[in-house]
């Protein structure tokens, strides 16, 4: 007995969190600004399959160009995406890769995220959409391009099958 008014207690202190506006008045928003696009030629899946935690697979790096905020150049072939297919239909993305500036310099990527269908909304009438969102993570050697090092950025990933590659973007957080 004394479980169930303990639980309904709790269950009780709940219920207000949910139903108040969760704004701030004294939080800032987070704003973005696009720094980076990169164009990432891709070949075909190597398929590992089943492991313990879902289906997995790699996609090899072929090469690209990239070019942003002060800095342009090309994507170095020999990096992958490797990618884990969760039993919820999760799609995890986790590739490591680099980057050559026209100057010389060479960074490493490292770029974490997610993809997913996400149904239509009858209400809204938004229609069935694949959302992608990355966290590419920089490792410049120090000077001119260490300031990817210091910021925290997210992407995006669009695939344009028809030319073997994909496009992904970068936008540092302020």
């Amino acid at each position: 007995m004394r479980n169930r008014v303990l639980s309904v207690f709790f269950l009780l202190l709940a219920l207000p969190l949910h139903a108040q506006d969760f704004s701030r008045p004294d939080v800032t928003d987070l704003t973005t600004e696009l720094v980076m696009e990169l164009h990432v030629g891709i070949s075909s899946a190597v398929n590992i399959g089943e492991s313990d935690l879902g289906q997995r697979r790699y996609i090899p790096i072929t090469g690209g160009t990239f070019e942003g905020k002060g800095i342009k150049g090309e994507v170095l072939a020999g990096g992958a995406d490797w990618q884990l297919t969760r039993p919820d239909g999760v799609l995890e993305i986790h590739a490591i890769y680099s980057i050559r500036t026209d100057d010389g310099d060479v960074i490493a990527v490292d770029n974490k995220g997610i993809a997913l269908s996400l149904p239509a909304d009858a209400t809204s009438g938004s229609p069935a959409r694949r959302y992608t969102r990355t966290t590419p993570k920089f490792h410049a050697p120090v000077g001119k391009y260490d300031w990817l090092n210091k910021r925290v950025f997210t992407g995006t990933i669009t695939p344009v099958p028809q030319e073997a590659k994909v496009i992904i973007r970068v936008f540092e957080v302020q």
